[in-house]
């Protein structure tokens, strides 16, 4: 029987890595590709875009660019 379940992302693998793909960074960043490709081509508004390199079709996203965009996307609770 097929496991349905989807296998655990090693977080930490991830973290030791200097650039991630986008597929790597939507697992780092909890979020789809889609959703990784919008950041980086539109950004959120009144924010800026999610730094990229390309090198021909290919795309990577420097892991501390992905941990700073999320500090700088931060919300802080009003309590």
């Amino acid at each position: 029987m097929a496991n349905d379940k989807k296998t655990p992302v090693d977080i930490v693998a991830l973290q030791s890595k200097v650039w991630l793909t986008p597929e790597e960074a939507a697992k780092y960043m909890s979020l789809s590709r889609r959703q990784v490709d919008i950041l980086r081509t539109k950004g959120t508004p009144n924010n800026g875009t999610l730094p990229f390199s390309q090198i021909g079709k290919s795309i990577f996203i420097r892991r501390t660019n992905i941990d700073k965009y999320l500090t700088e996307h931060e919300v802080k609770s009003a309590v």
